[in-house]
């Protein structure tokens, strides 16, 4: 005999992963060459603005809002038909090059998200919430009479890290370095460069994880999630 207790939660909770984002993600980018009036120059800056939109297509199950450990998301962004994502990225590089042998390089990236303006978890009954009240979750009889529709909405506070990589506006620098090669005897070429840099071998089409560069050095897997449609060469992280 099974025990079929939980199985409509485990139905539930799928079936809200699966339906739970409904995203339109918008890329644009533009060149400039800059005219540097000598030949032995090239500048280039890239500009690539990224948006995304979603909504949240079903209200948050009164079990997941039970969950103690996951449910500060679930808090901010309960009812059906909730922007849960209006964000804006730009990412900016600029490219100088000398004889091509010798330049450097600045890239920064920065990121607005509307959808969390107003948005925060203070009202969240359970011991981890960001008022940390005390009591037993499972005896708590506060969650007597919630449902989907009644739950009630949070303070207007974000944590300092979630205002500063989620919400913002705000940005970061990635890549400022220096580079130089030449070449050593006929067949060999030296280069170094020096700076805040990273190295990762190529791109990925769905996912950075699904690369050989994932095992290269660290990822902003939250952006990765935050900001669908983001390259490779923005989520991993300089050093």
């Amino acid at each position: 005999m099974h025990n079929n207790k939980y199985q409509g939660f485990t139905v539930s909770r799928y079936t809200l992963l699966a339906s739970a984002i409904l995203a339109a993600s918008i890329p644009t980018a533009q060149a400039v060459e800059l005219d540097t009036g000598n030949p032995d120059w090239t500048a280039r800056i890239d500009n690539t603005i990224k948006y995304n939109y979603g909504v949240r297509t079903e209200s948050a199950d009164k079990r997941m809002l039970g969950t103690p450990n996951n449910n500060d998301g679930d808090y901010n962004f309960r009812k059906s038909g909730t922007n849960i994502t209006n964000r804006v990225d730009l990412l900016t590089e600029m490219d100088v090059v000398y004889k091509n042998a010798m330049g450097f390089r600045v890239s920064a990236a920065s990121w607005y998200d509307k959808a969390y303006a107003n948005t925060g978890s203070n009202s969240n009954p359970f011991v981890n919430g960001n008022d940390s009240r005390s009591g037993l979750v499972a005896n708590d009889p506060r969650l007597a009479g919630v449902t989907n529709d009644n739950v009630g909405f949070g303070s207007p506070h974000l944590s300092n890290y979630a205002q500063r990589y989620y919400s913002g506006p705000s940005g970061e620098i990635l890549d400022a370095f220096v580079f130089y090669s030449t070449e050593v005897g006929e067949e060999s070429l030296f280069s170094a460069k020096a700076g805040q840099h990273n190295v990762f071998w190529g791109e990925t089409i769905l996912n950075p994880v699904h690369s050989i560069s994932y095992g290269q050095s660290g990822l902003d897997l939250a952006k990765l999630a935050a900001s669908p449609g983001t390259e490779a060469k923005e989520l991993f992280v300089p050093r």
